[in-house]
């Protein structure tokens, strides 16, 4: 089975009836891939429903359940899988625990030049070469560089639709 990154407007457009990317979320979801997501994904789930969870479109005893309940609802619900890697760097005398995709998109940002947590995407999905396929996005930025992304870092990028 094949293994995608999803970012975060992917995912909340399979809730989303009036998302552009509503349809094709949709489609991509009930196909056949392993769907991976970051911590930072997590983060983002969180703050984003927690603003409009009046908009989506969910199951009835959701409605009014916590935030993390309808947030596991849409881990299992999408089929994602966590994952995430951690280095130990020196910060001058200091030894600490860093995440690796802050380290690498520390490295590609100015060469990039994406918004801090599209970049974080890109890193973490980069570092899982040979787990993943693809960072699947919605974002315009992300996708206007995917030939610059794929020549820095070997990811392919693609929209919803490309794999649907």
């Amino acid at each position: 089975m094949k293994s995608i990154y999803v970012d975060t407007s992917v995912i909340i457009a399979r809730y989303k009836p009036g998302d552009p990317l509503y349809n094709d979320s949709n489609a991509l979801f009930q196909r056949e891939y392993r769907f991976v997501i970051s911590p930072l994904v997590l983060v983002e789930l969180y703050s984003v429903f927690s603003r409009i969870r009046p908009y989506i479109r969910l199951p009835k005893p959701l409605r009014g359940a916590a935030l993390s309940s309808l947030i596991r609802f849409v881990v299992d619900d999408c089929k994602l899988t966590v994952v995430y890697n951690l280095l130990v760097a020196r910060i001058g005398e200091e030894a600490c625990r860093v995440p690796l995709e802050y380290i690498y998109a520390m490295r590609l940002a100015d060469a990039l030049r994406l918004r801090a947590l599209d970049l974080l995407h890109v890193a973490q999905a980069a570092l899982l070469d040979g787990e993943v396929e693809a960072l699947v996005t919605g974002d315009e930025e992300i996708l206007e560089r995917r030939e610059r992304i794929e020549k820095l870092t070997g990811l392919s990028v693609a929209s919803p639709r490309e794999l649907i």
